[in-house]
Parts: C-alpha cells; structure tokens; sequence
C-alpha cells in the first residue's frame, strides 16, 4: 500500500479539487482577512500610545473579533450538538433493529447547505452583525464609563496623592509616616512609593494576585473567576474568593466599589458590573506601570493598634525595616501575600489568640502559598528554583511586633488629634505637617519615675489609701511644649501652696515688697517664707496686697478662684491643674523669665505642606518683668536646698533646681479637710523642663503626706533621669 507521499496521482487529485472548490475571489478575500490582519497589528502597536485609541478604536476591534469568535464557537457547537443527536438517534434504531438501512441524514443535509450560495451570505452577515455589535457595545460601554468615572477617578487619584485631610507627624523617633483618617475613627498610615514598583515587587503581586494581568485586553481576571469558583464549590465554610484583578480591584478601592457588602443578588451584579467597567477605564486612562503602583500604595497590609498599614512601602518598611527596592523576592510575596485577607493571612498572632488557632492559621497561610508558589512555577513566573528559594525565606526577617508598635504609635496620639482639631479647623482638606514635642523617652521616664514614687509613698499610707492612690504628672520643655504625662494632669483640683509663688510674685510687681529679702513678717524676709512655706507671711502679704487684687491676678493665670478671701494666700479655693501650674510656673524659667507660652499643648506648630503656610505656631508673650521673675526663681532655688523640697538638695547642690511643694490635706475642728493632694513644681536649671506631680485620692479624701515627703520623689526620679539622658 502507498502513503500518500508516494502517490503524485493523489496529490494531484487533492490539488485538482481544492481548485474546483476556490475562485479567484476567495483568494481575494484570504488576501483581504491578511491585509486587515496586518492594519489591526499595526493600529494595535501604534494606538496603545493613547487612551482615546486605546478605548475606542482598539478595543472595539478587540470586541468584534471577539464576537465573531464567540458566534462562530456558538454556531461549531449548535452543529456538533445536532450531529450528536443524530448518531444518537441513528444508533439507537441500529441497537432497537428497526431500520436496518437507516443512512445518517445530517451529513449530507449541511454539505448542501455548505454549498449553497445563500449560507454563505448568512454568516457574512452573521459575522458582521456580531462584529458590527461588539465594537457598538465597546463604545457605548466605554462612553458611560468615561461619563460615570473619569472625574471620580481623577477626584480619588488627587485626594490620595495630595493627601488631603492627612498630616505628618514630627516628632523625636518618628519614621515620617503620613496618618490618615478613617470612618471608623482609626487611622490609616501610608509612605507612597518612589517612582514605579520594583521588579521584585511587581513579580510577587503577578505571583499572589493577578497573573498574566499584562497580556490582557480586559480588566477581569478570567482564571481568577474560575479559580473562585472552584474554591467556593469545595470551600466547607461557603468563603467566596474574588477573581477581580488588580486594576478592579484598584478601581474598587478608589471609588468605593464593594459588591459583597451590598444586599441583593441584583445590587451585587450591578456593583460588580460597574466595578468591571471602572477597572476597564483604568486601563484606558493609565499605563499599567502607573496603575500597578497605584494599586501598590493603596493595598491594606494589615493593622496593629487602630493604625491600618496602607501601602507596599509603608509594609517593607515596617514589616522588614527596608525600602521596597531593597526586598528580596520572598519577602516581596510575603507582603503581597497580605493583601487579599490580611486580618486572616497576618504573621503575627493577634491579640488574645490563642496558641492552637494562630498554629492553624499560620500552617493554612503556609499551605495556601507553596500552592500559589507551584502554580506561578508551573506558569513559568518562577523558576524551580526562585520558587524554592521564596518559600524556605519566608517572614523569616520579620521585625518583632513591639517595634512596628513602637514606629506605628504616635506619641500621645488622643492629644495631638484633639489639638490638630482645635488649631485647624479644615484639616480634612488639608495635607499637614504637625510638629509634636511629644517625646516617647520622656513619657517613659516620667512613667518609671511615678511607679518609683508611688512605693516610696506606700509606706505611709493605709492599705486602703494605697488602693486608691492617683498620680498625676506632666513635664514641659524648655519651649513650654507638653513632652509626657502621667495619669490626670489637665483634671482641676483644691489648691495648695504652689499658688504661693504665684503670691510673691504679685508683691514684687506692685512694689509691696522690694525685693525677696525684705522682711515680711518680723524677722522672716520673703525668701525664706516662699522657701518654707510659712503661712503667717502669706496672709500678711495678702492683706498688703488685697485679696480682690491676687484673685484677679490668679485668673488672669487661667486658675479659677472660689472668693476673694484671705484663704486663696495658701491656695485654698483656687482650682487649677497640674498642667495650668506648670504654664504658670514655665515663667520663672532659665531660658525665657517672664515669658508665658500662648496655647501651650503637645503640638508646637502646624504647616501646610501644600502651600508651606503656618497655621499654628507656639508663641510665648512677656507677663511679667524678667527682674521679677528671676527674683521669684532664686527664692524657689533655695526651697529645694534648704525649704520643703530638701528631698532634691543632691541634685539642686550641681545644678540649681527652682521648686515648690503643697498640700491642701489640713486638720480642722478634729477632721481632716482638703482633697486635692499633695503636689511638687520643679524647674530644672540643667534640662530646662518643668515638672509638676500631684498624688491625691481617687475618691477626694485628704491625702495626708506633704508634697515634700511625697509627690517630690517623682520629680526627683525623674530630673535624674533626664539629666543622664541630656549627657548621653
């Protein structure tokens, strides 16, 4: 028998029956379709340059070819269905032994209708109808959604990058973190990426999100929405896996597009429509380097604390301490790992998890990525060996969670979002800088300082008292900024002997008194009296003065004062906190006597990064002449030498400390009076800070220990430490 290579008869026989079959004007049409070819090639090479081509004329080729292909898939199949109907039917009369000579009908009937002139005509304008159709639907499609999303885009893309109602914190060991707002009250925290997504960068989304996203003339991730489909039918908990790709789910992140949150199979078809269409418009408006890395610094990593880590860069930084270039490759997939469920895929074990869960959480994310990982090196986005490689390294150079708290957590975060409030108005339109004096050394300092206190004080109290022992503290620096507090320091309370200074002062100024060593009962000069605190010389001095004037004197200090009466020389129905006494005594300072710092708080000025405009700086203005002031100073140095506050002697004997102890707890009638505690101002001439301690009973009893032999000891902890810490 001859194969067909060695028969020349046959061949000749197959070319003389093709040329039977075809006229020159089929090859005028092959030569045409090839022509057309070649116009698409180049339009397609050359109209990617510009949306408008990209969107219109491209894409609607795309469609109609794509249509034309879709008719001709339906029409193959409806044709295979009906030749599978008739064997059907032939064999089963063949098996029933009816019709022994039945002839299969259905070939014959469509090689007739192959050659008939008018089946011809009929898929000509089949297929143009389908073409015809596809490009109408594009340009429609698109026209609506160059009409629903362009400006919203546009909106979102601006609001982002210009970071409006954002701001930056600055302050001592923060990381240059942008802070935004969220709706539910939290802040999100993002660093936007330096110019595109580095290669690692890109490699680990393709792998973990949206593989072959380039080659694609649609939005929709067609493998994705298999693959979630899949999923969902052999999910045992009925969890429905997304196949939107990145630039959906971008489109959903800029325009608030989430169907599974909406109600309804109906609003959820819509939503997703839309959020395809929105992802389509992407594509036209921005090349895809721009969108990846729009995407890259909108992804969610993850949270800790109320603060939402927003961003491929903000993730390097605070999951491995590096710059997104600087990742390597698994670590690159270990962030893009996060973004579909970072909750549910987190490394860390979450607040009271328990071990076993966070095991089983920990190896379901393990065995979710050596598939992920399989997958991309069967699709040839990685190697054997990168795939080996990305696995055995990954989250194995994750920094501690107590790091990436410390680096998140802005220092005393409750205040400089109430002051950013009052001082700006409009910050929700505004992108700001926010310079904060919030210092997390002095917050831990003043802290240690206060539990050290708190066990030397123990001693003399009641086991009941030692329960309901409060300790409030606040210290400034030498700018009059708040840098720590303990406890309640703005919480307002009876007052004591602090406000005596306050009360020499005024006689100095309206010249009652000369200087602080004139005598002011017989035999006491003034000096000593402020420095041991002798009540006889104040109400002598009060009534030299007179009462109305001292109160008007303490109000304009910003205390509130209960009378004008002899009582408020000693400081009783005077009410003010510890941070209002440590603003009033910041003027007997080193650096700026007789200053007073305006708006004092945590924040000491506010800029607009867009415009470079300050909308809010510290100020100080002159209450007092510095003479005055100074004079006051010297008497409270000598107080912490030789007066009530001898508990700081060692430290005052290297560097002069200027300081004033009270107690409102006093013995009446057999019954102790007073609830407002017993409290220590100290000025450090070495640091410059001020600090002011008060300890007091949470339920308003008389707390009996003198501020020297009580609220002092924090103060003394706490110079100390901050000396040392000014050395280093």
């Amino acid at each position: 028998m001859k194969t067909l290579s060695t028969s020349p008869a046959l061949l000749d026989r197959v070319a003389i029956h093709i040329s039977n079959h075809f006229s020159p004007k089929d090859l005028r049409l092959v030569q045409a379709l090839m022509l057309l070819a070649v116009v698409a090639v180049v339009l397609q090479e050359v109209g990617a340059r510009y949306a408008v081509m990209r969107a219109y004329l491209l894409r609607s080729i795309n469609f109609s070819i794509l249509a034309v292909i879709a008719l001709a898939g339906a029409a193959i199949t409806v044709l295979i269905a009906l030749l599978l109907i008739e064997c059907v039917a032939f064999f089963a009369d063949l098996v029933a032994g009816r019709r022994r000579n039945r002839k299969i009908v259905a070939f014959p009937y469509f090689a007739r209708v192959s050659r008939s002139a008018g089946f011809y005509r009929f898929l000509i304008i089949a297929f143009v109808c389908a073409a015809a159709l596809g490009a109408v639907g594009n340009v429609v499609s698109t026209a609506y959604a160059s009409y629903r999303f362009d400006q919203p885009i546009a909106e979102s893309r601006a609001t982002f990058y210009d970071a409006r109602g954002c701001f930056e914190v600055r302050s001592i060991d923060t990381k240059g973190f942008t802070y935004c707002s969220k709706p539910d009250g939290g802040l999100s925290v993002r660093m936007t990426t330096n110019g595109s997504v580095p290669t690692n960068g890109r490699r680990a989304i393709e792998v973990m999100e949206d593989r072959g996203a380039g080659d694609r003339i649609f939005s929709g991730n067609v493998k994705g929405i298999v693959r979630s489909i899949r999923d969902f039918l052999s999910s045992n908990d009925g969890h429905l896996q997304g196949g939107s790709s990145y630039k959906e789910q971008l489109a959903g992140q800029m325009l608030g597009l989430r169907p599974r949150v909406e109600r309804g199979l109906l609003n959820q078809l819509y939503v997703k429509f839309e959020k395809t269409l929105a992802g389509i418009r992407l594509g036209d408006l921005y090349a895809d380097d721009d969108l990846l890395r729009m995407y890259a610094d909108r992804v969610n990593l993850g949270s800790f604390r109320g603060y939402e880590i927003q961003g491929y860069r903000t993730g390097a930084v605070l999951y491995f301490n590096k710059e997104p270039e600087q990742l390597t490759l698994s670590e690159s997939i270990g962030l893009a790992a996060l973004i579909q469920n970072p909750t549910t895929r987190s490394p860390y074990a979450h607040e009271k998890e328990e071990l076993t869960s966070y095991d089983r959480r920990k190896q379901s994310q393990q065995s979710r990525l050596q598939r992920a990982l399989k997958s991309a090196e069967a699709d040839g986005v990685l190697t054997a060996d990168e795939a080996a490689t990305a696995l055995e390294g990954l989250y194995l150079s994750l920094r501690p969670v107590a790091e990436i708290t410390n680096d998140l957590t802005i220092p005393r975060r409750g205040i400089v979002l109430k002051e950013l409030a009052a001082r700006v108005r409009d910050a929700d339109r505004r992108n700001l800088i926010v310079e904060s004096a919030a210092d997390p050394t002095a917050q831990h300092a003043l802290e240690q300082a206060v539990i050290t206190a708190r066990e030397r004080v123990a001693p003399q109290l009641q086991p009941w008292e030692r329960d309901l022992l409060k300790v409030d503290a606040i210290a400034l620096n030498a700018s009059g900024d708040y840098i720590a507090e303990v406890g309640e320091p703005r919480l307002r309370g009876d007052g004591t002997s602090v406000y005596k200074a306050l009360l020499y002062e005024r006689a100095l100024d309206l010249g009652i008194i000369k200087s602080m060593d004139d005598d002011v009962i017989p035999g006491v000069t003034a000096r000593v009296a402020l420095s041991h605190s002798i009540n006889e010389a104040a109400e002598q001095l009060i009534r030299r003065i007179g009462p109305a004037e001292f109160k008007t004197w303490l109000e304009s200090n910003g205390f509130s004062v209960a009378c004008a009466c002899s009582e408020i020389a000693l400081g009783a129905g005077v009410d003010g906190s510890p941070a209002e006494v440590a603003l009033a005594f910041h003027q007997f300072g080193y650096e700026q006597p007789g200053y007073r710092v305006v708006s004092a708080g945590v924040i000491s000025n506010i800029r607009d990064r867009t415009t470079n405009q300050f909308l809010f700086s510290r100020t100080a203005n002159l209450i007092e002449r510095p003479d005055v002031t100074i004079a006051i100073r010297s008497a409270l140095e000598q107080t912490a030498l030789t007066g009530t506050g001898k508990e700081l002697r060692r430290l005052a004997e290297i560097f002069p400390i200027a300081t004033k102890t009270g107690t409102s707890a006093f013995h009446r009638n057999g019954r102790w009076l007073g609830g407002g505690g017993s409290w220590t101002v100290a000025i450090d001439s070495r640091t410059g800070i001020t600090i002011v301690v008060r300890m007091r009973l949470a339920n308003r009893r008389p707390f009996r220990p003198e501020g020297g032999h009580s609220a002092v000891f924090a103060v003394r902890e706490f110079i100390s430490e901050w000396r040392e810490r000014s050395i280093r």
